[in-house]
């Protein structure tokens, strides 16, 4: 029952450190505020770890019961010192995740606002940043873009329309 009691604590200890991990690495990032579900994930972690906290404790206390040796004041402060950090930690950056704001807000997205691209998704940014596509026009979705070159783009609006992105011509001089 003791090591039982310890293997529970040291998933719990593990799944709350996953869990901060996660949420750390789940932030939006300044380029493009697209989450990939990592909030999700740290708040199991965390519900994960909190349950596997209780199953030793169950563990620990029915091992005493049943006759079995105590830990020592030393290892059981080390216990509760670990795990309220672990605890505290991954609570935090869960709920700062989750809550975070991504980039600024740039404004609506329309004809001539400025975007950038990279593994085949196009994001927002400010035009005072490098950039490798001006928005060129908005067209209602399927209607295709006035200049065929240009890469239609679903807004997320809820408008049901496509924005035409055009390649920037500062930005392919540069590049």
């Amino acid at each position: 029952m003791r090591g039982r009691a310890a293997r529970a604590f040291w998933f719990g200890l593990a799944l709350l450190l996953v869990g901060a991990v996660t949420a750390t690495l789940s932030v939006p990032s300044e380029a493009h505020d697209a989450y990939v579900g990592g909030h999700y994930v740290s708040a199991a972690c965390v519900i994960g770890g909190l349950l596997a906290f209780y199953v030793s404790r169950r563990r620990y206390w029915a091992m005493v019961e049943l006759g079995g040796e105590q830990w020592r004041s030393s290892t059981l402060n080390l216990a509760v010192l670990g795990g309220s950090i672990a605890v505290l930690l991954a609570v935090v950056t869960s709920v700062n995740a989750v809550s975070a704001s991504a980039s600024p807000t740039l404004g609506p997205a329309g004809v001539g606002s400025c975007w950038d691209s990279g593994n085949g998704t196009f994001w927002q940014v400010s035009c005072d940043d490098p950039h490798a596509y001006r928005a060129s026009g908005l067209v209602a979705y399927g209607t295709p873009c006035p200049n065929a070159a240009d890469a239609p783009f679903a807004l997320a609006d809820g408008s049901g329309n496509n924005l035409c992105l055009t390649p920037d011509s500062a930005a392919t001089t540069a590049g």
